[in-house]
């Protein structure tokens, strides 16, 4: 999904390293299809990142976006909430969490390929104080939920019962 409703200075960055034959086939034809519809400017693939690189890529990003039909955890979601990155995640993920904190979107985007792209439009959309809303509301639920500080009795319990 390329947003072209975007302002002309925003870019979807295109994230991580294809290392399964479907996932290079996938790149490449998306690479053809960015250099034939002239969006180089637009669609920029970074390859992997790591450490601080990452970091800082995340925090000064709009939104995370994962569709997926077979996602697990995907700990770059716990990575972006943790800077206060929204996130949308498809269905196919174990994101529903995502709706509960209001910390981003979980969606159906099987049943039409326009959910994600309304669900972009729409956090863009959003008025400063509202996106800083969904920004906190990521930290809150990376904290709430996934902050091991907090949750080590549930792990030591969940040791002990084992």
């Amino acid at each position: 999904i390329i947003v072209i409703d975007a302002p002309p200075s925003m870019q979807l960055l295109i994230v991580g390293k294809a290392r399964l034959d479907y996932e290079i086939y996938n790149l490449n034809k998306l690479k053809n299809f960015v250099k034939i519809n002239n969006l180089d400017d637009r669609v920029i693939f970074k390859g992997s990142l790591w450490g601080v690189d990452k970091y800082k890529e995340i925090a000064s990003s709009k939104m995370l976006i994962l569709p997926s039909k077979s996602e697990n955890f995907g700990n770059v979601v716990t990575e972006s909430l943790s800077q206060g990155t929204p996130v949308i995640a498809s269905f196919n993920t174990p994101w529903s969490i995502l709706n509960d904190y209001k910390a981003g979107r979980w969606i159906d985007s099987e049943i039409n390929s326009n959910i994600l792209y309304d669900e972009i439009l729409e956090i863009l959309q959003l008025n400063k104080n509202e996106f800083n809303k969904l920004r906190n509301q990521a930290i809150t639920l990376c904290k709430k939920e996934f902050d091991i500080n907090l949750k080590i009795y549930e792990w030591i319990n969940l040791y002990k019962s084992l």
